[in-house]
């Protein structure tokens, strides 16, 4: 489904979207998993959804994506969420990566040794598009998109600071039963029209990964020009 409308207005319309699907599958899981980035329009999103009637005690929060810093750092995607749903959520449902050491590697089998006792399994993807199509830390034409891990991977080299990062695979977010994807801001006007060019695939357009779940929202504040 294709919504577009101002900022303000796709802000609250996604965050009654997760608060929907949250409900909906809560009634047929035990658990329902939410992959979430950072970001300005996400921490909005948080603020609205903290407000709401949400099953938060069957919801497991992992990040989509993840600086490789510690939890507490400025750019630590987790800090950003924890800092606002750390008063509706208990703390063993709301997933950090953990970098405790200098070895990331086994960092990133922790996090995907939690993320396996959840069910391995994303049920609903938050993702918010980059200016160059890309989602989560998968970068257009680069071996992040390529990655062929079935949960999260290392990325390396990253074209946008910092370059060292962990990501939920195209793999994983692919196995989600549904995503809402934002285009919010005019700087986003050229990864949109990317995602709707039908001869572009995901790895020139990693958002494009979202049109292959069963229900899937794209929401835009793009409004001057047809799509």
């Amino acid at each position: 489904m294709f919504l577009r409308g101002t900022r303000h207005e796709m802000i609250v319309r996604a965050t009654r979207l997760l608060r929907d699907t949250i409900h909906e599958l809560s009634l047929k899981q035990e658990r329902v998993v939410l992959a979430v980035p950072g970001g300005r329009n996400v921490a909005e999103i948080f603020l609205q959804l903290r407000e709401l009637d949400v099953p938060w005690d069957k919801l497991d929060i992992f990040m989509l994506d993840e600086r490789l810093v510690p939890i507490d750092h400025s750019e630590s995607n987790f800090r950003q969420a924890s800092e606002i749903l750390d008063a509706v959520i208990e703390k063993e449902r709301l997933h950090p990566f953990v970098l405790e050491s200098d070895n990331p590697v086994t960092a990133l089998e922790e996090y995907n040794r939690r993320f396996k006792d959840c069910g391995g399994t994303i049920d609903i993807v938050l993702a918010s598009s980059g200016e160059d199509g890309h989602i989560a830390s998968l970068f257009p034409s680069h071996p992040s998109v390529l990655d062929q891990g079935e949960l999260f991977v290392a990325v390396h080299n990253s074209p946008k600071p910092p370059s060292e990062r962990i990501s939920a695979s195209a793999r994983c977010i692919a196995r989600a039963q549904v995503g809402v994807l934002l285009f919010l801001g005019e700087e986003k006007r050229d990864a949109l029209k990317s995602y709707f060019d039908q001869y572009k695939d995901y790895q020139d357009c990693p958002a494009k990964i979202i049109s292959t779940l069963p229900t899937h929202y794209v929401l835009t504040d793009q409004e001057t020009e047809e799509i």
